[in-house]
């Protein structure tokens, strides 16, 4: 009696987990930056040039490229819980990873930033990303928190949070 309901509860936790990996968004693709929200920090694409993204997602790993004014900055962020190596558009390398939570895809990156004659300093970036339901519009919401990477206080922050709207190619 105890081996068919064994086989039973096996099956149930095997179909509860094809179910769960079937509801995760597949972000793969090429994408176009339509506009930027919020985020009082006035960076965005020059005038003439176009912000892309090209995403390829695997079940383990999920790499985008950003091509920002021409430049190109290519980071592979694991899906299981290990780091990565994260290459920031400063030039500077630190760690990352992603993971999945309900219908958003998050990408979270480590920088360690070593300022001349102040503390050194944590700067994490998460980026939740979300697709439209008819899945042509990846939103991508950033946020960025700075911690005294000595005294692990959490700085003042003078990079808000922002949007970027992107169309699907």
């Amino acid at each position: 009696m105890k081996l068919p309901f064994h086989l039973f509860l096996i099956a149930l936790l095997l179909l509860a987990a094809s179910i769960a990996a079937a509801e995760k968004t597949d972000f793969s693709g090429s994408y176009t930056l339509t506009k930027i929200k919020g985020g009082e920090f006035g960076f965005g694409p020059k005038k003439g040039t176009v912000w892309s993204l090209e995403v390829v997602q695997t079940a383990t790993a999920i790499e985008v490229t950003k091509v920002r004014n021409g430049r190109r900055f290519v980071n592979t962020f694991s899906l299981d819980g290990t780091e990565g190596i994260y290459n920031d558009p400063s030039g500077i390398t630190g760690k990352c990873k992603g993971h999945f939570k309900r219908r958003y895809l998050y990408l979270d990156s480590l920088v360690i930033v070593r300022p001349k004659g102040g503390p050194t300093i944590l700067d994490h970036t998460t980026e939740r990303w979300e697709l439209s339901a008819d899945l042509k519009t990846l939103t991508i919401q950033t946020d960025v928190e700075t911690t005294n990477a000595n005294t692990q206080q959490i700085l003042p922050n003078n990079v808000q949070p922002w949007a970027e709207v992107y169309a699907r190619n």
